[in-house]
């Protein structure tokens, strides 16, 4: 008996909380939040900052000074950090830097339109799950809270052209599609590409197939061609390489990788990690042919426990990569579960901001996200 009424209860909370009308209104919730972060300085990093100064040099003095620093154009800017840097993201990120900074170059508004991309993803998520409550669950993702709408970093970006290529994937007639897509999405960020296992082993073993999509995806990199006529651009992305920070690293005795994080936080990323590559490989087990289905995130979770440099925001773009179980019940159970992986981005939602912050980073521009960056020069 009290099994039953235990069932009764799940059911009808699950039934609450997969009412359409309910996840709407938490929507509304969610984005009044993201609104609030948009409106504010970020306190963590200061990636943004560094994109909206390149979207202005890029704009004034072309793609010829990519390889030169920031200083070397406007010393004002000698506060941001990795001035002495040339631009080191993809070509479709610098791209998105210009649009962004020629609308208005604030922080406000490079954060605002990536919580507006992180939106339209949302839709993508429904589209390819027909699931409203998985949709919900990614708009409400405290990784993506945090790190999007408060930190501006740029994963939804990157996000969007993943979740489009997985919903072109899913028709035949439109394949082409998905391999020019994922080439583009590449060129935002480098880690779109482990989708691309994925895609070749699930897809026809016909040559003549093969040689279509692999033209259609080359296609897709011209943006990044064209740039070896002014520098190398593989030379520029393996400079950001050089900062060794990664919360997640395999070998948690490595306190030279997590820096200032506190041992209960490297416990916690350490158990989650660990448990998502377990309950993979265990599915995976039984029955080879899963290997397909798990290429995507379980590279993307060796990628992550690996290299030298990763931030707790790379975990937004594990995500669309979960899309390629074809077990609903682990698919939807893992998803729900992600925001377990990153309890930094839920305890500052929480409790305020805590641990690495920067709050006099932005004295130049009197702490305020609406500020024009231009005026400064």
């Amino acid at each position: 008996m009290e099994k039953n009424s235990s069932t009764l209860k799940t059911k009808s909370l699950t039934s609450f909380f997969s009412n359409k009308y309910v996840i709407v209104l938490g929507c509304i919730v969610v984005a009044i939040l993201r609104f609030y972060y948009c409106c504010q300085t970020t306190i963590n990093t200061g990636d943004t900052l560094r994109h909206i100064s390149w979207g202005l040099v890029i704009n004034k003095h072309g793609y010829s000074a990519i390889n030169q620093n920031l200083i070397a154009f406007y010393p004002q800017l000698k506060f941001v950090a990795w001035n002495h840097l040339p631009f080191n993201y993809p070509i479709l990120a610098l791209v998105f830097d210009q649009i962004v900074t020629y609308i208005y170059p604030s922080l406000f508004c490079i954060k605002f339109a990536l919580t507006i991309i992180e939106f339209f993803n949302t839709l993508l998520v429904k589209k390819l799950t027909n699931n409203w409550l998985l949709s919900f669950a990614y708009w409400a993702s405290p990784i993506s809270i945090w790190w999007v709408s408060h930190e501006g970093q740029f994963e939804p970006l990157q996000n969007i052209f993943i979740f489009l290529a997985l919903l072109f994937f899913a028709n035949n007639s439109r394949k082409n599609l998905a391999y020019l897509i994922l080439g583009l999405g590449i060129q935002v960020k480098l880690t779109a590409m482990f989708l691309l296992p994925y895609f070749l082993l699930k897809e026809e073993k016909e040559i003549k197939t093969l040689i279509k999509r692999g033209l259609f995806f080359l296609l897709a990199f011209i943006p990044t061609l064209s740039l070896f006529f002014i520098t190398n651009p593989f030379q520029l992305i393996l400079q950001s390489l050089a900062l060794r920070f990664n919360p997640y690293f395999f070998n948690f005795f490595d306190k030279d990788m997590s820096l200032w994080l506190p041992n209960w936080m490297i416990f916690s990323n350490q158990i989650t990690t660990y448990s998502l590559l377990a309950i993979l490989i265990a599915y995976r087990f039984p029955k080879p042919e899963r290997l397909v289905e798990i290429i995507t995130p379980l590279i993307f979770l060796v990628f992550l426990k690996t290299v030298s440099q990763a931030q707790p925001w790379y975990l937004i773009t594990l995500y669309p990569f979960l899309l390629t179980l074809d077990n609903l019940k682990l698919r939807n159970s893992l998803w729900l579960g992600c925001f377990l992986l990153d309890i930094f981005s839920i305890g500052q939602i929480i409790f305020g901001p805590f641990g690495y912050t920067v709050p006099n980073y932005y004295k130049a521009l009197n702490n305020d996200a609406f500020m024009r960056l231009d005026s400064l020069f």
